[in-house]
């Protein structure tokens, strides 16, 4: 299901381009508002993610606030030093005063999520963690290797581990405790 704030996008955009009418036609006839965005435009889905559109939103966005509160928002930035020119605020990535929170296209979200090490999914994606991965206690294959062992010598134990998830998941950490590394509390 689809939001209403994404079909009121949807149709804001149709009437930007003077396309409504055809959207509407298209609607009615029984496609989703992205299926008849698509075909009244003639353009393929993963055109909305393009840096024209990510402007286009963000600047959007922004005029949203309401001007009074871009105003302030923009005189605590430009206290702070920040060229705020042509650039949108991102709430995401810092207070008002961060350089880095203050972008102009999808380039300087990127670059201030990995700095940061953020993880972003959105119009920009961005796997920008880099801290302490967890280590596992014991290795998946061997893990599966005395799972098998213990099933082909104990049938009733098979049969549980076919019949229940769960008895799967206890069986894998019993041997766990038993064959893995200590757990550390």
């Amino acid at each position: 299901m689809m939001s209403p704030d994404r079909i009121a996008i949807i149709e804001a955009e149709m009437d930007s381009t003077g396309l409504r009418e055809v959207y509407d036609r298209l609607i009615a006839s029984g496609n989703s508002p992205n299926m008849a965005a698509m075909l009244a435009s003639q353009q393929a889905p993963g055109v909305w993610n393009t840096e024209a559109n990510f402007t286009k939103r963000e600047n959007e966005r922004m005029s949203s606030m309401g001007s009074d509160r871009v105003e302030d928002i923009v005189k605590i930035a430009r206290r702070a030093g920040i060229n705020t020119q042509g650039k949108t605020y991102n709430g995401s990535l810092g207070k008002y005063d961060d350089p880095s929170a203050w972008v102009s296209g999808k380039d300087d979200v990127r670059a201030a999520a990995i700095a940061k090490g953020m993880n972003i999914d959105g119009m920009v994606k961005v796997d920008g963690y880099r801290g302490p991965k967890k280590k596992k206690r014991l290795a998946d294959d061997i893990v599966d290797d005395l799972e098998r062992n213990a099933r082909s010598k104990n049938a009733k134990l098979d049969e549980s581990c076919k019949k229940s998830d769960n008895a799967r998941k206890d069986l894998r950490k019993q041997i766990i405790d038993k064959h893995g590394s200590k757990k550390k509390d």
